[in-house]
């Protein structure tokens, strides 16, 4: 018997010609059966799991890629198996660079699993692996697949535990605007009940919340409407706290902690 290559597993594999444990295997399976095998998940050099305070089934994969001068690559992997009505979901993020030897991949992949394990809740998880977290970026870029799950809901929900995770963002079409709220769970929903703000609306107040960004996706689309039905020629200057149509996440953050606390 042979003891998996997985950091920090020691199960036997059960058999010799094994790399990984029966769990180390599914796992490679599901991401090899999602994003193909080919070059991303074909030549591993190095695999852990972990659990965050924000889901318990975390783990990174570093890959070799012969065709590359940097050939070590890393991916960020997040799992979430299928509850209720909720469909499971696999994300495999890649980190932004390549590295040159299998040392410094491992080492800057801990100190992500590192930050991403760390229970201060001083940061959003996602400023941890997002390429773009330093740089300016459309909101839509940076609150997307796959660091962001969207999916539309076309009935009634009466039972919304079976569709909703606690910190869901949910919006219902309200005709010419979307009301926007955060599922608490056990049926709840927590909700800033002004109907429409250029500064302050129940947009904003969700994407504080949860992404820690003070932006509201709606107010930058309405624009030309709140400028008549204001009728002031600087009805835009306010909008979006004086954002245009980029932000820098960092900046963000650091806003919100200070208007929250």
């Amino acid at each position: 018997m042979a003891t998996c290559k997985a950091n920090s597993c020691y199960t036997s594999t059960n058999y010799s010609y094994k790399d990984y444990c029966s769990y180390h295997q599914k796992c490679l399976s599901k991401l090899r059966n999602r994003y193909g095998y080919g070059y991303n998940f074909s030549n591993i050099q190095e695999i852990e799991t972990f659990e965050t305070y924000f889901n318990g089934n975390c783990g990174y994969v570093i890959n070799y890629d012969s065709s590359s001068s940097y050939p070590y690559y890393i991916w960020i992997v997040v799992y979430e198996p299928a509850v209720k009505s909720i469909g499971e979901r696999l994300s495999a993020i890649k980190y932004k660079c390549g590295y040159s030897s299998l040392s410094g991949a491992s080492d800057k992949a801990r100190r992500i699993k590192s930050k991403l394990q760390n229970n201060g809740f001083e940061d959003t998880p996602m400023i941890k692996v997002h390429p773009e977290a330093k740089n300016y970026e459309y909101f839509n870029s940076l609150i997307s697949s796959p660091y962001v799950i969207q999916e539309d809901l076309y009935h009634k929900i009466t039972e919304p535990d079976r569709y909703f995770k606690t910190l869901d963002i949910a919006k219902v079409d309200e005709g010419d605007y979307k009301h926007v709220g955060i599922y608490i769970g056990n049926d709840l929903v927590c909700h800033f009940t002004k109907k429409y703000k250029a500064n302050r609306n129940c947009e904003h107040f969700a994407n504080m919340i949860v992404y820690g960004i003070n932006y509201s996706e709606q107010v930058k689309e309405k624009k030309g409407l709140i400028q008549v039905s204001r009728g002031l020629l600087d009805a835009f200057s306010p909008i979006n706290n004086g954002k245009g149509s980029t932000i820098k996440l960092t900046n963000e953050l650091k806003e919100t902690e200070d208007k929250l606390g």
